[in-house]
């Protein structure tokens, strides 16, 4: 199996486990309040189930998250200018998360 592929199944897990944990133990209103954290974990589930060309380097991202949708969340909430409505918004939240994650690198 590819590395893509690989991701895609990492992302996907994840995905699943959100919704189940959501589902069965939040009252409706705090489902209602996740609505924005719910369309997040959509648009990265789609862009990685769908996009035939996904940068190795986030693929990378995500192999080594643990987490890796809401390490994105997470970044996301920090970078507000950030989007993820489109496949370019993604790929520039994925980008600076590729940054910093090599900062320490870097020096």
């Amino acid at each position: 199996m590819d590395e893509q592929k690989k991701a895609y199944r990492k992302i996907l897990r994840e995905f699943r486990r959100y919704k189940r944990r959501l589902l069965t133990s939040s009252t409706k209103a705090e489902i209602w309040e996740a609505c924005w954290k719910i369309h997040f974990y959509c648009c990265l589930k789609e862009y990685f189930q769908y996009n035939p060309e996904i940068p190795r380097g986030y693929i990378c991202l995500v192999m080594e998250a643990a987490e890796p949708i809401q390490a994105m969340w997470q970044f996301y909430l920090k970078y507000e200018h950030t989007m993820y409505l489109t496949w370019e918004g993604i790929e520039e939240l994925l980008e600076g998360m590729l940054l910093e994650w090599r900062m320490p690198e870097a020096g």
